[in-house]
C-alpha cells in the first residue's frame, strides 16, 4: 500500500442577483440588475441582449417590446459562475385617437374625440385646455374654444399605462353683424333696415318678418311693417359662419282726426267746431287753418266766428309724430233786415201803431219785447199802450233761422199826475186847502171847478171853504206837450179818520208782501182805496197783498163813513233775484265728475244750494264736482246778500262705460301660446281695444289676441266705447318653466351589454317619463332605465312636469362597439413534455389585448400566440 493526497479547492460560487421583477409599459425602459448584480470584479453576460443598451453591464438598461425573462450570468475572479432571472413585464399602452381636426364657428361647440378615442375598455382619459370643455374626462367630450385651440389627451389604460394625441380646433370668428338703429314710422309708411354695411363683403343675408320686407334676402331691405315689429337678420359669411343683430322698427299709429259735421250759422254768431272728441289720441296737438276766425288755432273744440262761408282743416299731430287731417264747412248766411219804425211820441194812457214798412222780410216771425204793451207782441206792426217812455225792440227771424233786431221809441209824455189831494172833512165855517203835493208838476196850469167857494180857482192850492160836503175836481195841463190830467178831492165837514199804511217792507223781485196798519184804521165801516192798484191783490182792501215789479209808495186813502179822508204811505222797496247760471250741459263717462256752475254761477257775496247732493262734492258752493251715476238735472238755488233767490239747471248726460272682461288667468308652458280676452271681450258694438305687452302678443287691438309671454304677464285691455268713454280689465297668463331634463352623458357599450340611462336625476321630483326605442329598454317609464340595444342608438326622453304639466326632452346616445373576432386555434394534441403555439392567425384584431386562463401552463397570458 501506499498512500498520495490530493486537495480539490472549492471555491464558492458567487452570490449574483439580477434584480427583482418589474413592470413597465411599452416603449419604457427599465434597469436591471441587482444592488450589486454580482462580486467586485466580477463579469457578466446578459441573454436577449437586442434588448439591452449593453449585455456585459452589471445593470444594464433593458428595453423589451414584450414581456421578457433576463438571464445574467455572473463569472467572479475565481472564474467561478453562477445564473440568475428577472422578468420585465411589458404592458401594452393603450391606443388613442383625439380625432380628426375641426373647423367651427366662433361660439359654437363641437365633439372632439376618435370613433372611439381608446378601444381599451375602461381606460381613463384627461383633455388640456378643460375651461373650453364640458368633460375634461369624457372619452369625446364637446369643446367650446373661443380662439383657435390643440387639445391634447392623455388615455391611461387600465394597467396604468398612458399615451396622447392631439387635435386642432380651428375657431372661425363670427361675421359682423349691423342690423342698423331702432326706427320709428308712422304706419302706412316704409324704412330702408341694415346696418352700412349690414355684414362683411361676400356674405348672404336672412330676414325674418318677411312678410313686411321687400326682401328678404338683401342686405338693406325696406320694411313696411303694420305693427311695432323686431326684425333679426342672420348672416351667413365665406367661411359659413353666422351671427345676427336685432332692429326694432316702431310703428306709430296715425291719430284719429274729426273736425266735427258741417254747421250753419247765421252771421255775427259763432259755433265750436271740432268732434267729440276732435281725436281720442291723449296728448295730441291740433292746428286750424283760417285761424284770424277762430278764437284759437290750437285746442280741439275752437270756436268759430266766420263772416263768409268758410271751410276748417284741422291737423291733428299724435304725440309720436304722426298726423292726419279732416275738414268740417261752415256755412254762414246773412241776417235779415229788420226796421222797427221811426220813433213816436204820445201822452200817456195813448197808443201808436209800431214797426216799419215792412218790419222785416217775407215769411219771417217776429218778437217785441215789452209785450205786456202791445195789443200782440207777435206781427210785425203791433199797437203799443206804453204807460211810460218804453224802447221797443223787434226780433225778426227769417226762413234761414237768421234773426236780427232792431228798436223804436215811444216817447210818453207824462200827463200831468193831479192830485186834488185826500178828500178831507172839515167842520163846518172852517176851510182848508186843497190839491196835492203838489197838485201838478211844475209849470202846469190849473182849472178848479166850483170856483165859488175857493180863494182862486186857477192855482194849485187854492183855499175851499164849503158849507156842505162838497167835491173839487182840478184840470191840470202841461203846457208843452198839451197832456192833462183830473183829480178831485172831496171836502166833507165831518172828522177826519185815523189812517195807518204799515210800517215800510223789504222784498224781492216776484215776491208779495202785506201791506196796511194793524188795523189800517179804527173808524168802523171806514172804506179803504190804495193807489198803484195794479200791483195789489184788492185797492179797497185796508191789508191788501201787493206785488210790486219795482220800489213803490203806496198811498192809502181812508174814507170815514161819514165821508172824511185821511191817508198814510208806506215804502215797498223791491231788491232785483240774483242773475243765476247754472252752467252749459255736460256730457261725462260713468265713474267721471265735471265742475258745474257758471262764471260766476251767481252774484258775489251769494250763498247757493244744490239740490241731488249725494253725487256733489259739496252742495253749498259755487261750482261743485258732480260724481252722477245716470243723467241728472242739478238745479242750484242762489241766495244774494239782501236773501233774494233765484234758480237755474244744468243737465249732465251720463255715458256708459263699456263692459270689459279680460278673461280668466291662465297657465301655460314656456313656448307655449294662448288666447286671452273675454267671450266677448266687451259686448259694446264698435267698441276698440287696446292691450298692453303687445310685443308679446299677435294683435294689440284684437279683443281676442294670440298671446306668447316668456315669463309671467299681466295684459290689461282698454276698451273704448263709440261714445269715447273706456274701461279696463286684466288677466294674468302664468308661464311655468319647462322641466331640467338630463338623458345622462353619451356612452359606449360592447355588444351584448347594458347600460343605465338617465341623469343624477333625470328630472325634477315627481315628474313622469318616457323614453322612446322602448323594446331595448328595462322600462319605458324610469327615471334611469338600463337600455340594451343591439345597435347604435339615440334614446330620447320626454319629461313631463307633475306640478304643472310641462314636458321637456333631452337625448342620449348608446354606442355599441362590436365584439371582437376571436381565434384561439384549432385543437390540438400533443404529447407530455411538449409544447404547442396557441392562438390563431390572427388570435385577433390588430391592437388588441388579450388574456388567457390556465397561466401556469403558458409562456405568457398577456399575448395573443
Amino acid at each position: 500500500t501506499n498512500t498520495d493526497d490530493v486537495i480539490v479547492n472549492v471555491n464558492p460560487l458567487p452570490i449574483i442577483d439580477a434584480g427583482i421583477d418589474q413592470t413597465i409599459c411599452e416603449s419604457s425602459s427599465a434597469t436591471i440588475g441587482g444592488a450589486p448584480t454580482g462580486p467586485a470584479g466580477s463579469t457578466y453576460l446578459w441573454d436577449n441582449a437586442a434588448s439591452l443598451n449593453n449585455a456585459n453591464l452589471a445593470n444594464p438598461i433593458a428595453s423589451p417590446i414584450i414581456t421578457t425573462t433576463y438571464s445574467v450570468t455572473v463569472s467572479d475572479a475565481n472564474t467561478c459562475t453562477a445564473i440568475d432571472q428577472i422578468t420585465i413585464t411589458v404592458l401594452p399602452q393603450p391606443d388613442v385617437d383625439a380625432g380628426a381636426d375641426k373647423i367651427i364657428c366662433d361660439l359654437q361647440a363641437v365633439q372632439i374625440g376618435g370613433a372611439p378615442t381608446s378601444s381599451i375598455v375602461g381606460a381613463t382619459y384627461l383633455w388640456d385646455n378643460a375651461a373650453s370643455l364640458n368633460i375634461p374626462t369624457d372619452p369625446n367630450p364637446t369643446a367650446n374654444p373661443s380662439v383657435t385651440t390643440t387639445y391634447t389627451v392623455t388615455v391611461t389604460h387600465t394597467n396604468g399605462c398612458t399615451d396622447t394625441d392631439d387635435v386642432l380646433v380651428t375657431v372661425n370668428p363670427l361675421p359682423i353683424t349691423d342690423a342698423g338703429a331702432d326706427q320709428s314710422l308712422c304706419r302706412g309708411s316704409s324704412v330702408t333696415l341694415g346696418g352700412a354695411p349690414t355684414g362683411p363683403s361676400g356674405s348672404s343675408f336672412a330676414w325674418d318678418n318677411g312678410g313686411s320686407l321687400s326682401s328678404i334676402s338683401a342686405s338693406n331691405p325696406v320694411a313696411n311693417p303694420t305693427v311695432t315689429t323686431t326684425y333679426t337678420v342672420t348672416v351667413t359669411d365665406a367661411a359659413g359662419c353666422t351671427n345676427t343683430d336685432d332692429v326694432i322698427v316702431t310703428v306709430n299709429d296715425i291719430p284719429d282726426a274729426d273736425a266735427g259735421p258741417d254747421q250753419t250759422i247765421c252771421n255775427l254768431l259763432s259755433t265750436p267746431i271740432g268732434g267729440s272728441p276732435t281725436s281720442t289720441i291723449v296728448g295730441a296737438t291740433f292746428l286750424w287753418d283760417n285761424a284770424g276766425s277762430l278764437s284759437s288755432a290750437i285746442v280741439a273744440n275752437p270756436t268759430a266766428s266766420p263772416s263768409v262761408t268758410t271751410t276748417y282743416t284741422v291737423t291733428v299731430t299724435h304725440t309720436n309724430g304722426c298726423t292726419n287731417t279732416d275738414a268740417v264747412i261752415v256755412n254762414v248766411n246773412p241776417l235779415p233786415l229788420t226796421d222797427a219804425g221811426a220813433d213816436q211820441t204820445i201822452c200817456e194812457l195813448a197808443s201808436v201803431t209800431i214797426g216799419g214798412a215792412p218790419t222785416g222780410p217775407a215769411g219771417s216771425s217776429f218778437l217785441w219785447d215789452n209785450a205786456s204793451t202791445l195789443n200782440i207782441a207777435s206781427i210785425a206792426n203791433p199797437i203799443a199802450n206804453p204807460l211810460v217812455t218804453t224802447t221797443y225792440t223787434v226780433t225778426v227771424t227769417d226762413l234761414n233761422g237768421c234773426v236780427n233786431t232792431d228798436a223804436v221809441i215811444v216817447t210818453v209824455n207824462p200827463n200831468p199826475v193831479a192830485d186834488a189831494g185826500l178828500d178831507i172833512i172839515i167842520c163846518a165855517g172852517s176851510r182848508n186847502s186843497i190839491g196835492g203835493s203838489p197838485t201838478g208838476p211844475a209849470g202846469s196850469t190849473y182849472l178848479w171847478d166850483n170856483a165859488t167857494s175857493l180863494t182862486n180857482a186857477t192855482v194849485a192850492n187854492p183855499d175851499a171853504s164849503p158849507t156842505v160836503p162838497t167835491t173839487y175836481t182840478v184840470t191840470v195841463t202841461n203846457p208843452t206837450t198839451g197832456c192833462t190830467d183830473t183829480d178831485a178831492i172831496f171836502v166833507d165837514v165831518f172828522p177826519l179818520p185815523d189812517a195807518d199804511a204799515g210800517a215800510d217792507k223789504v222784498i224781492c223781485d216776484l215776491q208779495s208782501v202785506q201791506i196796511g196798519g194793524a188795523p189800517t184804521s179804527t173808524v168802523v165801516g171806514a172804506t179803504f182805496l190804495w193807489d198803484n192798484a195794479a200791483s195789489l191783490s184788492s185797492a179797497t182792501n185796508p191789508n191788501p197783498t201787493a206785488t210790486p215789479s219795482v220800489t213803490t209808495t203806496y198811498t192809502v186813502t181812508v174814507s170815514h163813513t161819514n165821508g172824511c179822508t185821511a191817508t198814510d204811505d208806506v215804502l215797498v222797496t223791491v231788491n232785483p233775484i240774483p242773475v243765476v247760471d247754472a252752467g252749459t250741459d255736460q256730457s261725462i263717462c260713468f265713474g267721471s265728475s265735471t265742475s258745474i256752475g257758471g262764471a260766476p254761477t251767481g252774484p258775489a257775496g251769494s250763498t247757493y244750494l244744490w239740490d241731488n247732493a249725494a253725487s256733489l262734492s259739496s252742495s253749498t258752493i259755487e261750482n261743485p264736482i258732480a260724481t252722477p251715476n245716470v243723467t241728472t238735472t242739478y238745479t242750484v238755488t242762489v241766495t244774494d246778500g239782501v236773501g233774494c233767490t233765484n234758480t237755474d239747471f244744468v243737465i249732465i248726460t251720463v255715458n256708459p262705460l263699456p263692459d270689459v272682461e279680460a278673461g280668466p288667468d291662465i297657465t301655460i308652458c314656456v313656448l307655449q301660446s294662448t288666447a286671452i280676452g273675454g267671450a266677448p271681450t266687451s259686448t259694446v258694438a264698435g267698441a276698440t281695444y287696446l292691450w298692453d305687452n303687445a310685443a308679446s302678443l299677435n294683435s294689440a287691438t284684437n279683443p281676442n289676441p294670440t298671446a306668447t309671454p316668456s315669463v309671467t304677464t299681466v295684459y290689461t285691455v282698454v276698451v273704448t266705447h263709440p261714445n269715447g268713454c273706456t274701461d279696463t280689465d286684466n288677466m294674468t297668463v302664468t308661464v311655468d318653466p319647462l322641466p331640467v331634463v338630463n338623458a345622462g352623458p353619451d356612452r359606449p357599450i360592447c355588444l351584448g351589454s347594458s347600460t343605465p340611462l338617465g341623469g343624477s336625476p333625470t328630472g325634477p321630483v315627481g315628474a313622469t317619463y318616457l323614453w322612446d326605442n322602448a323594446t331595448s329598454l328595462s322600462s319605458a317609464t324610469d327615471a334611469n332605465p338600463s337600455a340594451s340595444p343591439t345597435i347604435t342608438t339615440t334614446y330620447t326622453v320626454t319629461v313631463t312636469d307633475g306640478s304643472t304639466g310641462c314636458t321637456n326632452t333631452d337625448d342620449v346616445i348608446v354606442t355599441v362597439n362590436p365584439l371582437p373576432i376571436i381565434d384561439a386555434g384549432a385543437d390540438r394534441t400533443i404529447c407530455f413534455g411538449q409544447n404547442s403555439t396557441l392562438g390563431g392567425n390572427p388570435t385577433g384584431p390588430s391592437g388588441s389585448v388579450f388574456l388567457w386562463d390556465n397561466p401556469g401552463t403558458i409562456n405568457n397570458i398577456n399575448v395573443s400566440n
